[in-house]
């Protein structure tokens, strides 16, 4: 477990420096419908196909809850595909952010980066794979927020 608490903080410095070396970043914000719950359950439409820890989502309507302090569970509705992710936490200092998902986009690859699953000062980060490290090599990293429209 060691190794994966390494393996995270070095690809997240190299992502952290990946805009500067491969071009400067880019941040979009899109509203999307969404349906949220006191007890942090998100239902979200994605509009577009993504990665959670090298598990590949199509686009479509997704359900993402805490199942402990430490996992994040992600299914689509329509009941073909779920997953539980360890996490991080996460936090913008004293902000307080309504519910939301954040993505990195390399070229036309998607990655789930973070999970606000309340209107919270705390988030979940998803771990960093080796092919958002790859993508990021190739690729200036532009980040896409969902936002859940209230």
């Amino acid at each position: 477990m060691k190794r994966n608490t390494w393996m995270g903080l070095v690809a997240s410095l190299l992502l952290g420096f990946a805009p500067m070396l491969y071009g400067q970043s880019a941040h979009t914000t899109m509203p999307v419908a969404s349906t949220t719950s006191v007890n942090g359950v998100v239902t979200v439409n994605v509009p577009f196909a993504f990665s959670v820890q090298s598990e590949q989502f199509s686009a479509g309507e997704y359900s993402m809850s805490l199942v402990n302090e430490r996992t994040v569970a992600i299914r689509d509705t329509a009941g073909k595909k779920a997953i539980v992710a360890i996490t991080n936490t996460v936090t913008k200092g004293s902000e307080v952010l309504p519910p939301q998902l954040v993505f990195h986009r390399y070229g036309t690859q998607y990655f789930l980066t973070q999970a606000w699953l309340r209107q919270s000062d705390t988030g979940r980060e998803f771990l960093v794979t080796p092919d958002e490290i790859r993508m990021a090599r190739e690729y200036p990293q532009q980040q896409v927020t969902l936002v859940a429209k209230k």
